[in-house]
């Protein structure tokens, strides 16, 4: 090849790879452009993929939390409705259990007094025989449940829509009648049992007591107690005829009923504290309040498993705790006459001695004891008395904590009990035993011995007991919500709370060194003052 032909293919050789050179950079430039545009959309895809991601948790539990709440409140409602009605229809029952109770008793008595009484005693005691029987006669003993069975859940379709997942329906979607119910006229319907509470309690004794029922004795002859250090009247005594121990065995009255001659008269509350919770200040399973020796307030707290001691204020000094002991569970507390504490411990099921600041001394009644609950001192040789709720009975035991005997049984007999729950010893060395399921406090010597019954006409759950100096008895009562005084008789004198004040299932009671009332204010989780 000449060097013009040579010189010319060099040339286009050149320019072809000149122009290859620039497709190169311009696929470079182009790859690098690509690629800034690939991370660029990777960089937007992972924040929105965040944003996305974000949004949906946000929208997830905030439907979630909105479905929830609305849970809660049907949860809520549907607890209210059983509640209540469960309390309505345990009312109505306990009432009929009275009734039954008394034409049980009535008839027993006819039906001795026909078979071992000679005709003097037969014609004796006729006329209060007629009475009685007339009475309860007249009991309303076929009736219709004040509230029915039926409760449903109706689920609503559309959940998305308002977030609600449905509604509590109460009432039968069909109101007729079975055609297998009796119809009667007008003038022959029986009435239901008149309820005399409403309010929702949602933690009463019902979860301790025990549904038993055995012959109901009533109260009879009151004999005499030891007259206090500084009462005045010396001695008591009433002896009741049968027509009068009729009229004690007669038609239960209502139990909210007082005799019309003593008409109710309230007291002010002069301060109240505390609230549910765990902490400092608050209370959770309130039942028993006691007053130390320098005049401040000695709190059991059951489910907080814990004492707590305030001012008659509400002003917090100390809490008292055992850690060491597994479930512990304080119900009642009672002070010797060195200020040591004797504490039922419902959970172990003994009695913890120990010093005012809670260091621990011993403990005793292991074995014995069932369900331990109140607890008492006797001021006068220092014997300690304990109640053993499912026991029926109450232990006494030396301050050493050496057993020495126990009184009482199941029944409703004189001296017999049914799930008694606290006990007081006066400075004369009465015991007072509040007899729950009974309808009645009893007084009994120090030694056990029955003296006197009270309260049928006035209590239907008698609970926390207390007794001043003077010899007046403090009552609570656990279903009608009240507290009562009481003379050292037995007759009723007054209430002390108010209607208004609000109390739900109130347990221990105290009186101050001023003579202030403190009660355990039970279902609100509270210590309520009242002045005299």
């Amino acid at each position: 090849m000449c060097s013009r032909g040579r010189g010319k293919f060099h040339r286009g050789f050149i320019s072809h790879n000149r122009q290859v050179k620039e497709k190169e950079t311009e696929a470079v430039d182009s790859k690098v452009a690509v690629q800034q545009v690939l991370d660029s959309l990777d960089s937007c895809f992972r924040k929105e993929t965040d944003e996305v991601s974000q949004h949906i948790r946000q929208k997830v539990e905030e439907h979630t939390r909105l479905i929830q709440e609305n849970g809660n409140k049907l949860l809520a409602e549907l607890r209210a409705a059983y509640e209540k009605r469960k309390f309505n229809l345990t009312a109505q029952l306990k009432e009929l259990d009275i009734a039954e109770d008394d034409l049980k008793c009535t008839r027993k008595y006819v039906e001795t007094l026909l078979r071992y009484g000679n005709a003097p005693q037969v014609t004796s005691a006729k006329k209060g025989v007629e009475d009685q029987a007339g009475e309860l006669l007249k009991l309303k003993t076929r009736v219709s449940p004040t509230e029915d069975d039926y409760m449903e859940f109706v689920r609503c379709d559309d959940v998305c829509k308002d977030w609600r997942l449905g509604e509590i329906n109460l009432l039968r979607r069909e109101t007729k009648k079975t055609d297998n119910i009796e119809t009667k006229k007008d003038d022959d319907k029986d009435d239901p049992i008149a309820i005399t509470q409403t309010e929702v309690v949602t933690q009463s004794i019902s979860d301790e007591l025990e549904p038993e029922f055995e012959e109901n004795g009533k109260d009879k002859n009151k004999q005499k107690m030891k007259p206090m250090e500084n009462d005045e009247n010396k001695g008591l005594s009433k002896c009741m005829n049968f027509a009068e121990i009729c009229q004690k065995a007669s038609v239960s009255k209502k139990p909210e009923a007082v005799s019309p001659s003593k008409p109710l008269r309230t007291k002010r509350l002069v301060c109240k504290f505390g609230g549910r919770g765990s902490g400092t200040g608050q209370f959770i399973g309130l039942q028993a309040i006691k007053v130390m020796g320098n005049g401040d307030l000695l709190i059991c707290e059951h489910n907080n498993g814990r004492l707590q001691s305030y001012t008659v204020g509400g002003k917090h000094r100390k809490t008292i705790t055992f850690p060491k002991l597994d479930d512990f569970r304080p119900y009642d507390v009672a002070l010797s006459g060195n200020g040591h504490l004797n504490i039922t411990d419902y959970g172990n099921k003994h009695i913890i001695f120990c010093n005012e600041n809670g260091k621990l001394i011993r403990c005793f009644g292991n074995g014995k004891l069932k369900h331990p609950m109140g607890v008492s001192v006797n001021p006068i040789n220092g014997r300690v008395y304990v109640v053993d709720n499912k026991g029926h009975c109450v232990l006494i035991y030396n301050q050493d904590g050496s057993y020495i005997r126990s009184f009482g049984s199941f029944g409703s007999q004189e001296g017999q009990f049914r799930y008694p729950r606290y006990v007081f010893v006066d400075h004369g060395g009465n015991v007072f035993i509040s007899d729950c399921v009974n309808h009645r406090i009893q007084v009994f010597d120090d030694d056990g011995r029955f003296l006197f019954a009270f309260g049928r006409d006035e209590l239907f759950s008698p609970a926390g007991l207390a007794v001043d100096k003077h010899g007046y008895v403090y009552v609570t009562d656990n279903i009608n919500n009240k507290v009562l005084k009481y003379d050292r008789q037995g007759e009723f004198v007054c209430r002390i709370d108010e209607t208004h004040d609000g109390l739900k299932s109130p347990t221990g009671v105290c009186v101050t060194h001023d003579f202030k009332v403190a009660v355990c204010d039970h279902g609100n989780d509270c210590i309520k003052v009242y002045s005299q």
